[in-house]
């Protein structure tokens, strides 16, 4: 259960947080090391931890005064941490279009929110939930959903943790990424009262988005544009 879990994360965090203090936070090199982004810090790769922290450290007073200067995420216009009144979130575990998506929407109702994100982080996130919210709290949105097929994160993770494999030698999705056959997703919307619209030509794509707008701006209605990639 979520109880369980929020837990379980508290404790790892602080063991994190208490192995660092005592600068026994030792690195564990392995395959994933091929995949890592912070080899540049990493002893293992001749980097210095000390320049982490104190890059960390950097971040947290730039993002301390940006929430300052901003006052609430509601002030999309005011700086952010990103750039141009836009933020961004992983969405493989499912936030693309509840916290990004329908938060900013309740936090800021005069303006116009646009989620951005792939078929798999949106089968992740409950959107049939997602959406019955959206329509519950009245906040509406676009959503703009880019549909491949497929789990990609998955796919690129195995072929570049193994190159040589199965899954990079073979001509189609890697195994347990392919999401075929694939849902409508337009109709978890509609179900919800708001409208879907599938795409599946690039030169349909421009005047979808623009009606979408339209609908969010003037009927208030949540639209998902289901944009098929492949």
């Amino acid at each position: 259960n979520t109880r369980f879990v929020e837990m379980k994360v508290g404790a790892v965090w602080q063991s994190i947080q208490r192995l660092n203090a005592t600068d026994s936070f030792k690195p564990n090199p392995g395959k994933l090391c091929d995949w890592c982004s912070f080899q540049a810090w990493c002893p293992s790769f001749g980097g210095n931890p000390d320049e982490a922290r104190a890059l960390g450290e950097t971040l947290r007073i730039e993002r301390r005064a940006a929430r300052e200067a901003a006052g609430t995420i509601a002030d999309l216009d005011q700086p952010l941490p990103f750039a141009d009144g836009r933020f961004s979130l992983n969405g493989d575990d499912g936030r693309g279009i509840t916290l990004a998506g329908i938060a900013a929407a309740l936090a800021a109702p005069d303006q116009t929110i646009i989620a951005t994100l792939g078929d798999g982080s949106y089968m992740f996130c409950n959107p049939a939930a997602c959406h019955h919210a959206s329509a519950m709290h009245k906040a509406p949105l676009l959503t703009i959903l880019c549909n491949n097929a497929r789990w990609d994160a998955v796919h690129r993770s195995t072929t570049a943790i193994y190159p040589e494999g199965y899954a990079a030698l073979g001509n189609g999705p890697s195994p347990l990424s392919d999401l075929s056959p694939i849902p409508a997703f337009e109709s978890y919307v509609e179900a919800s009262g708001g409208v879907g619209i599938r795409v599946t030509e690039p030169a349909e794509l421009a005047a979808a988005i623009r009606r979408g707008l339209e609908i969010v701006r003037t009927e208030r209605r949540q639209v998902l544009l289901n944009v098929i990639c492949e």
